[in-house]
Formats: structure tokens, sequence, C-alpha cells
């Protein structure tokens, strides 16, 4: 009976897990897209489509610097929100890491696909920095009990 207990536990603590990755990247994508449609909705002309990716890159390539720092503000929101929301469903750091390296891989998939200048790939060195910080900032750290 015991055994059946703690696995039933077991399964149901990976399933939280689970879904606090699930809803924190729900929540971080949420962030990182009304920043961006923001962004879209302030810089991009209404002449240039998302589809046309030859004429999108051009445009991409003109952008002012700032332009990247709202992109960079999306995804780091995304990280910062996501990983959030996964440490207080949790409690746990593991989700929030998890989190965090997922936008860096749609980070890096980004960048790939979209002719940005070269500092612009710094940006991805900057998610763990986010995660271990909102991990520190909501997660209770253990303390030592014992008095020496």
């Amino acid at each position: 009976y015991r055994n059946k207990t703690s696995c039933w536990c077991c399964i149901m603590k990976h399933a939280k897990t689970f879904g606090s990755i699930v809803i924190g990247l729900l929540a971080g994508s949420c962030v990182n897209m009304a920043i961006v449609m923001l962004n879209v909705k302030i810089l991009f002309p209404t002449e240039i489509s998302f589809e046309d990716s030859k004429a999108f890159g051009e445009y991409i390539s003109t952008l002012p610097r700032l332009a990247f720092v709202v992109v960079w503000l999306a995804h780091l929101g995304q990280t910062a929100v996501g990983g959030y929301a996964a440490a207080i469903l949790t409690k746990r750091a593991m989700p929030v890491y998890i989190v965090a390296v997922l936008t860096m891989i749609g980070t890096v998939v980004n960048q790939l696909n979209l002719p940005a200048p070269l500092w612009t790939w710094f940006e991805i060195l900057l998610h763990p920095i986010v995660a271990i910080f909102i991990v520190h900032c909501t997660i209770p750290q253990k303390r030592d009990t014992k008095k020496g």
C-alpha cells in the first residue's frame, strides 16, 4: 500500500511540475506577444507583411537599436513572468530554469530566422541571470537551523 501511495505522490509531483512549466510558458508568451504587438503597432509600417520574408528582413536590418531593446524586453519578460508563474506554482527552482531554457531556445531560433545585428546575441546570456534572480526572489531559501 505504501508503494502505491508514494508512487501516486511522485506522479502528482511531476504532473504539478509539468503543469507549472506549461502555465509559465503560456503566461510568459502572453507577455512576450503583448510587448511585440505593441512594438509592431508603434514601429512597424503597414505596407510590410510578416509573410513577405524578404521585405521583412530588409525592414529588420534598418531598425534602430531601440527596436531590438524592445524585443529583448519581450523575451526577457517571457522568462521573468513565465519563471515567476512556475516558481509560485511549485516553489521549486527547476521549473523556472526549464522555462528559461525553453525561452532561450526560442530566442536562438528567432535570431537564426531574422537578420538581427550581431550584438543582439548577447540577450541569450541574460535569460539564466533573469531565472536565477526569479528563483532567488520567489522561492524561500532553506536555512541551516543548526546552531554551531
